[in-house]
C-alpha cells in the first residue's frame, strides 16, 4: 500500500506552508536551522525540514538543541521529512542545533492505533484533539456512521488508550449485573466507567451516525451528498512524537473508491487531509464539512473558505459545554453552502464544494476544540480559524546552514 503514499507526496508537500531554504552545501557535524517568521502573531507548529539533505551528514540519530541548549524531540516521516516543532515571536527568528548524538527519550504529542475492543475503531490524538473513523466491524453490524467522529480532551497528554481501557475493563461485569437482574449495580459501573462520560481526561460526546460529522470528505451529486460508509484498509505511515498520519482506503461506493490521507501534528487544532478517487467517471461535486444540530443551529460562520461551528454535544443538558468544529480551505472551494437534513437528527450540514471535482487529491482541514479546554468560547473559535488561514497565507521560512 506504500505506492499511494509515494505517488501522492508532490501533492502533499504542495500543501504545506513551511518554506525550506538550503543556503550552502551542507557537509559539517552541525547544522544550524533558523525559522523567520514574518508574520505578526506568535507561531507555535511543526516544521519540516528535507531529511535527505540533513542524514548523509548527521545519520538518522539527530538532537535537536534549541538556543537555550535544551533538547528538543524531532521526528523523520515516513515521507523523509525532517519535523521539529517551533516556537518564533512576532516578525522574530528561532534558532536550532542538529547534531549526531544519541536522543533522549521524548514524551509523544501525538498517536493513534486501530482498537479492536471497540470493533475496529481508527483513533488518534494530539496534544489538543482527538477523532475517530470507523471501519469494516461496524459496517458490517448495520450501523451507520458514516462521519468522523470527536474526542475531547482536557489536557496535552495522550488519553485514548487509558479511555478506551477504562470502558472496556467492566463490560463482562455489567453483563453479570444485568443477567442477575441488578440494573442499578450495572447501570452505576457503566456511569463510571463509559467513555461518553468526562472521568477527568476526556470524553466522546460528539454526536456522528448518518452524517459527515466533523470534516469528512464526500461526493455530491445532484445537490446530494454520497456519504462514506467506513473504512476498509487502513495502514499508518507516522506514529508520533511529532507526527501522526494514516491512509485510509474506503470500499466502492457509487462507481468511484476513495482513498484519504490524514495528518496530525503536535500543537494544532486542526489536521490536514487530502483525499482522491479511483475510478471517478461521473460528473460530481467534492464537498467536505461538518453536521449542524437542532438544539444550536445559531452559533455558525461562514467565510470564503472557511466554516466554523460550536456543537452542542450529544446531551447539552448533561453536558454543558461545546464542541467547536470548523473545516478550513487554504486551496479555495467554489462555495461554502448549508445543506438541509434529510434526517430529524440532524439539522444539516455546512460545506464547502468544489465543483466539477474529477477525482486528483484535493488538500483541506479539519479542525475541533473542547470549551472545557484551551479554546473557552465561540468567539475565541472563530479568530483561532481566521488566523490558522492566515497563517497559511505567511509560511514561517527555514534557513539551513
Amino acid at each position: 500500500m506504500t505506492h499511494f503514499a509515494f505517488f501522492f507526496r508532490p501533492v502533499i508537500f504542495m500543501a504545506l506552508t513551511i518554506v525550506a531554504v538550503i543556503t550552502t552545501p551542507l557537509s559539517a557535524q552541525t547544522i544550524h536551522v533558523a525559522v523567520k517568521n514574518s508574520s505578526s502573531t506568535q507561531r507555535h507548529e511543526v516544521i519540516e525540514i528535507d531529511a535527505h539533505r540533513i542524514t548523509p551528514i548527521l545519520g538518522s540519530e539527530i538532537v535537536v538543541r534549541d538556543a537555550s541548549g535544551i533538547e528538543q524531540p524531532s521526528q523523520i516521516t515516513h515521507d523523509g521529512k525532517f519535523l521539529i516543532y517551533v516556537s518564533v515571536r512576532p516578525k522574530g527568528e528561532a534558532n536550532y542545533t542538529l547534531h549526531k548524538g544519541k536522543t533522549a527519550l521524548h514524551e509523544r504529542y501525538v498517536g493513534g492505533r486501530q482498537y479492536p475492543e471497540r470493533a475496529d475503531d481508527l483513533s488518534f490524538e494530539n496534544d489538543k484533539i482527538g477523532f475517530r473513523l470507523y471501519g469494516p466491524a461496524t459496517k458490517k453490524k448495520g450501523e451507520k456512521a458514516y462521519g468522523q467522529d470527536v474526542w475531547v480532551k482536557r489536557a496535552p497528554a495522550l488519553m485514548l488508550d487509558s479511555i478506551y481501557a477504562l470502558n472496556f475493563s467492566k463490560n463482562n461485569e455489567m453483563d453479570r449485573l444485568r443477567k442477575e437482574g441488578k440494573k442499578r449495580e450495572a447501570d452505576s459501573l457503566g456511569t463510571a466507567t463509559s467513555y461518553h462520560l468526562d472521568h477527568g481526561l476526556g470524553m466522546d460526546c460528539y454526536a456522528v451516525g448518518p452524517t459527515l460529522g466533523c470534516g469528512t470528505p464526500a461526493l455530491m451529486r445532484g445537490g446530494q451528498l454520497l456519504f462514506p460508509w467506513c473504512y476498509e484498509e487502513y495502514e499508518i505511515l507516522d506514529n508520533g512524537p511529532l507526527r501522526f498520519t494514516a491512509l485510509l482506503h474506503f470500499g466502492e461506493m457509487h462507481g468511484a473508491r476513495e482513498h484519504r490521507l490524514i495528518t496530525a501534528d503536535r500543537g494544532s487544532h486542526f489536521f490536514r487531509t487530502t483525499v482522491w478517487y479511483d475510478d471517478l467517471r461521473q460528473a460530481s461535486s467534492l464537498a467536505a464539512g461538518f453536521v449542524m444540530r437542532p438544539a444550536d443551529t445559531e452559533s455558525l460562520t461562514m467565510g470564503k473558505n472557511y466554516a466554523a461551528y460550536a456543537d452542542p454535544t450529544m446531551y447539552p443538558d448533561k453536558h454543558n459545554s461545546q464542541i467547536f468544529v470548523a473545516v478550513a480551505f487554504p486551496n479555495g472551494v467554489n462555495t461554502i453552502s448549508k445543506l438541509p437534513s434529510t434526517d430529524s437528527g440532524n439539522a444539516g450540514h455546512v460545506v464547502g464544494i468544489v465543483r466539477q471535482y474529477q477525482g486528483k487529491p484535493y488538500t483541506y482541514y479539519f479542525g475541533a476544540a473542547w470549551s472545557d479546554y484551551d479554546i473557552r468560547t465561540f468567539e475565541e473559535w472563530q479568530l483561532h480559524v481566521t488566523q490558522f488561514l492566515r497563517q497559511r497565507e505567511m509560511p514561517l521560512t527555514i534557513v539551513c546552514r
